[in-house]
C-alpha cells in the first residue's frame, strides 16, 4: 500500500518510517528464504517510494564486474527490461558505490544514459554489503519528482541499506548452506540485536516495542493452540486469541475445502449465540458466496476492511458494523478466512498490521494441518475402498465357494492373502506358508509357478497339477492390481478336475483298447479268412472227387467222398460256432456277481469229466479258494478251457495231474491252473493265445480256445500269462480276477 502525500504535496513522515518499519519486520520474517525475502522486499519498497520499477539483483561474485542475477523484481512483468543490458551495467555501477546514490535525469554520466534507454527518470542505486563483502544493489528506478520525499527515501535506504544487506546475506548464506545452524543462528541474533538498535536509534517508541512484544505472544499463544489443544476446538481458540488482540466483539476463523467451499468449523461471540441464519451449516459452497466483502477479499487475494455497515448480509444474519477480512494465503492459494467484526471504535492501519501479521502466522500452521487432514481423508478413503474392494471380492470368491471352485490370492511373495471356504476346507488354513508349501507340500517355489509367469506377461496363465491332497487341479493365475494399477499379487480360480482327468484317463484307456480290438479285429479277419477256407477247399476237393466217382459208378468211393464233405462241414460249423462265441465276449453280457471261485471250479471239472476221468487225471482243488466278482457264466467258461486244454496237452504222462490254486500279490489276486503235461517251449508262450493257433494239430479243437479265455480275462480287467520251462515240464496259466469286497465274500462262502 503507497505511502499518501500531505496537503502540500510531500510525503507523510509519519506513515513513511511506519512503512519503512514494516519493510524490516516483514523481511525479517523471511530472512530465512531469499525468494520470499526478496519478493516481499521490493513489493513494499516499490509501495514505499512509489517508483515504477524496484530491482533487488545478488551479486555473483565479491570482485566487480563479477556479473549479477535478479532475485526480486516489482512488477514482474516489467521482466525483460531488468534482464537488459542496461540494468546490468547499473548494478555494476552501483557495486562500486560507497552509500545510496540518487541519479537525477540532468546529471549527466554513464548512469543518466542507460536511465534514459530504459525511460526511467529519477532513480536511487544503493549498494547492499556487509563489512567489505558485496552482497548486490537495489535499484529503485523511475521515482516521483517530489524533491522532500526523494532525500526522505535516500535517507531511508541508505539506512536501511546495512539492514537490508545482513538479511540478504543470512538469506543467501541459508539457500546455499554454506554455514552451520550454529553459525546461521549467531548470525541472526546479531542481526536482530542490529536492528534491534537501529530501531532504537531511529526513535522507536517504547510502546511499539510492547506492540512487537505483544504480537510475539500472540503467536505463541496460537502455535501453542495448535500444538496442544484438541483439533474440535483449535479454530474457536484462535479466533478469541484473535478478537482479543484486536480487541473486537465478533469474528470467523474457517479454511477453504477440498471443494472450493468456505467451512466455519466454529464462530465466536455473538455470531455463534444470535446468529439465526435458515438452514446454515457452517459451510459457504463457493457459487452462494455472492460479492460481499469477504468473498471479494478471497478472489483479490489480499485483505479488505469497511468501517461502515454492512449491507449485504442474509436475514437472520447479526448487524456488522465494522469488518476486516483477511484472506490466508500460502505459496499464493488462498486457504482460510479470518474476519474479525463490530470493534467499538474504527479499524486502523494498525489493526490491519495485526490482523496481517497473525494471518502470517497462521499460514503455515493452517497449511500444515490442513494437508495432514487431507491426507487423512485419502487415507481413510483408500482404507474404504480397499475394504469394499476387498469384501467384494470376498463375496465373489465365498459366491464361487457354492459351485466347489476355489479362489485365492497370492502376493509376489508367494504368499496367500485370502482364499474362500472350497479351498479352505480342502487345505486348511495358510498359517503364513507359502502357496507352494500349503497347496503342493513343496520346499520351494515351482519352476512352472503360474502366478509369477503371469505376472511377467501380464496374461491369464494356465497349468494343471496335482495337489497335496492327491487329486487333480486345473489353475488359472492372473494379474491382480490394486487400486493405484500396482501389479504386487495374482488371483487364482483352481477348479478340481479329479473326476475329469479319471473321464479323460478312462476315454484314453478306451481309445487304447479299441485301437487294440480295431488291431486283432483285422487279425481276426485275416485268420477267420484263412482258416475258415481250409474246410471249404476240402470241401471242394471232395466235390470233385464225387463227381468223378459217381461218374465212374464207384459207390465206395461216393460213400469216403460223401464222408470227407460231412467231416470238413462238421469242422466248419465248430469253427463258426467258436468265432461266434469268441466275438460274443464284451457284446453280450450278463450280470457280474460274486462268484465262490472253488464252487465253479467243481462244476468246470465235471463238464469235462468224460475226457479227464478217460486220462485218469488227478484233480487238486485249493479249499481256500476266493470269491471273485464277475460273470459266473464266462469264469465257467475261463476253467473249463484251461482245464481241457491241460487235458488234452497232458502227452504221455503216467500220472496225470491238475491243480487249481490262487495268491495274492499286492493288491492283486492271482488265479491258476497248472498241469504236468507236455509243456510249452518260452518262445511259444505269447504265440498259444493267438487265433487258431495248436501247438499240436492232432490235439483237436479249433484253436480258439486260449483266444476266448484271454479275452474274457481282459474283459474282467485282469490279465493272462503261461509260465513253463519247456517240453516236458507241465505249464501254468496265470490269470487275474477282481474281488468281492469282504462282506460279499462272507455271504457267498456261506452260500457254498
Amino acid at each position: 500500500m503507497p505511502v499518501e502525500s500531505d496537503s502540500s504535496g510531500v510525503f507523510d513522515s509519519a506513515a513513511f518510517r511506519e512503512m519503512t518499519l514494516t519493510v524490516l519486520l516483514e523481511a525479517l520474517d523471511l530472512a530465512d528464504n531469499l525468494a520470499m525475502m526478496s519478493e516481499r522486499v521490493v513489493q513494499q519498497v516499490r509501495a514505499l517510494t512509489g517508483a515504477k520499477t524496484v530491482v533487488l539483483m545478488q551479486c555473483l561474485h565479491e570482485s566487480l564486474g563479477a556479473g549479477h542475477r535478479i532475485v526480486g523484481l516489482e512488477p514482474m512483468r516489467r521482466r525483460a527490461m531488468a534482464e537488459s543490458a542496461e540494468v546490468d551495467r547499473l548494478a555494476e555501477l552501483t557495486h562500486a558505490l560507497a552509500c545510496s546514490v540518487l541519479w537525477q535525469p540532468t546529471g549527466g554520466g554513464e548512469a543518466t544514459a542507460l536511465l534514459a534507454k530504459l525511460e526511467c527518470g529519477l532513480s536511487i542505486a544503493t549498494p547492499l554489503r556487509v563489512g567489505n563483502v558485496r552482497l548486490g544493489c537495489l535499484l529503485v528506478l523511475g521515482l516521483p519528482e517530489d524533491e522532500y520525499g526523494i532525500r526522505q527515501v535516500v535517507q531511508t535506504l541508505d539506512m536501511l541499506s546495512t539492514v537490508i544487506a545482513l538479511m540478504f546475506r543470512t538469506a543467501i548464506l541459508h539457500e546455499t548452506q554454506e554455514v552451520t545452524i550454529a553459525e546461521r543462528t549467531k548470525e541472526l541474533a546479531e542481526a536482530n540485536e542490529e536492528l534491534r538498535i537501529e530501531i532504537l536509534q531511529r526513535g522507536r517508541t517504547e510502546e511499539r516495542l510492547r506492540q512487537s512484544e505483544r504480537e510475539l505472544a500472540v503467536r505463541n499463544r496460537i502455535a501453542n493452540v495448535f500444538l496442544t489443544v484438541p483439533d474440535n476446538q483449535i479454530y474457536a481458540e484462535v479466533l478469541k486469541i484473535v478478537l482479543d488482540a484486536t480487541r473486537s466483539r465478533l469474528g470467523i476463523f474457517g479454511y477453504i475445502d477440498e471443494d472450493g467451499a468456505l467451512v466455519v468449523p466454529s464462530m465466536v461471540g455473538q455470531v455463534a449465540e444470535e446468529c439465526q441464519v435458515p438452514g446454515w451449516t457452517g459451510t459457504f459452497p463457493r457459487d452462494t458466496w455472492g460479492e460481499s466483502i469477504w468473498p471479494r477479499a478471497i478472489r483479490q487475494k489480499k485483505t479488505l476492511y469497511s468501517n461502515a455497515r454492512s449491507t449485504q448480509l442474509p436475514p437472520g444474519h447479526l448487524q456488522i458494523h465494522r469488518n476486516i477480512s483477511f484472506p490466508i494465503v500460502h505459496w499464493g492459494e488462498v486457504i482460510g478466512l479470518l474476519q474479525i467484526a463490530n470493534k467499538d471504535s474504527d479499524y486502523d492501519q494498525e489493526d490491519i498490521l495485526t490482523v496481517e501479521r497473525i494471518g502470517a502466522t497462521i499460514a503455515p500452521i493452517l497449511f500444515a494441518r490442513l494437508q495432514r487432514e487431507q491426507e487423512e481423508r485419502r487415507r481413510e478413503q483408500s482404507e474404504a475402498s480397499v475394504k469394499v474392494e476387498r469384501d467384494r471380492l470376498q463375496a465373489l470368491m465365498n459366491g464361487l465357494s457354492q459351485t466347489g471352485i476355489g479362489v485365492d490370492i497370492i502376493g509376489v511373495d508367494y504368499k496367500i492373502l485370502a482364499l474362500n471356504d472350497v479351498l479352505r476346507e480342502k487345505f486348511g488354513d495358510p498359517a503364513n506358508v507359502p502357496c507352494y508349501s500349503h497347496y503342493l507340500g513343496f520346499n520351494e517355489p515351482c519352476e512352472f509357478c503360474p502366478m509369477k509367469i503371469a505376472l511377467t506377461s501380464g496374461k491369464v496363465e494356465r497349468v494343471e497339477l496335482s495337489a497335496i491332497d492327491g487329486r487333480y487341479y486345473e489353475l488359472f493365475s492372473a494379474p491382480y492390481p490394486d487400486q493405484d494399477g500396482i501389479v504386487d499379487k495374482a488371483i487364482e480360480v483352481i477348479v478340481d478336475i479329479t473326476d475329469r482327468k479319471a473321464v479323460e484317463q478312462e476315454r484314453e484307456k478306451m481309445i487304447a483298447k479299441l485301437e487294440a480290438q480295431n488291431a486283432e479285429l483285422e487279425r481276426f479277419t485275416y485268420t477267420v479268412s484263412h482258416d475258415l477256407r481250409s474246410p471249404l477247399i476240402t470241401i471242394n476237393g471232395y466235390v470233385g472227387m464225387l463227381r468223378q466217382d459217381l461218374a465212374e459208378g464207384d459207390s465206395a468211393s461216393v460213400a469216403q467222398d460223401l464222408a470227407g464233405i460231412a467231416g470238413a462241414a462238421e469242422k466248419m460249423d465248430k469253427l463258426l460256432h467258436d468265432v461266434l462265441e469268441l466275438s460274443r465276449i464284451g457284446r453280450v453280457v450278463n450280470p457280474s456277481e460274486n462268484v465262490p471261485l472253488g464252487e465253479l471250479a467243481q462244476e468246470a471239472i465235471e463238464l469235462s469229466g468224460g475226457l479227464a476221468k478217460s486220462r485218469n487225471i488227478r484233480f487238486n482243488i485249493a479249499t481256500d479258494l476266493p470269491v471273485v466278482f464277475g460273470d459266473r457264466v464266462r469264469l465257467l467258461e475261463v476253467l473249463q478251457n484251461l482245464i481241457e486244454n491241460a487235458v488234452k496237452y497232458m502227452g504221455g504222462q503216467p500220472q496225470p495231474r491238475i491243480e487249481i490254486g490262487w495268491q495274492r500279490d499286492g493288491d492283486t489276486t492271482v488265479c491258476w491252473v497248472r498241469d504236468n503235461g507236455i509243456g510249452i517251449e518260452p518262445r511259444y508262450h505269447e504265440k498259444v493265445f493267438g487265433l487258431f493257433e495248436q501247438l499240436q494239430p492232432t490235439a483237436g479243437g479249433t484253436g480258439i480256445g486260449l483266444s476266448l479265455v484271454k479275452r474274457i480275462v481282459e474283459e474282467h480287467q485282469g490279465c493272462i500269462w503261461v509260465e513253463s520251462d519247456g517240453l516236458g515240464a507241465g505249464s501254468t496259466f496265470y490269470f487275474t480276477l477282481p474281488l468281492a469286497t469282504p462282506a460279499e465274500t462272507l455271504e457267498a462262502e456261506q452260500r457254498q
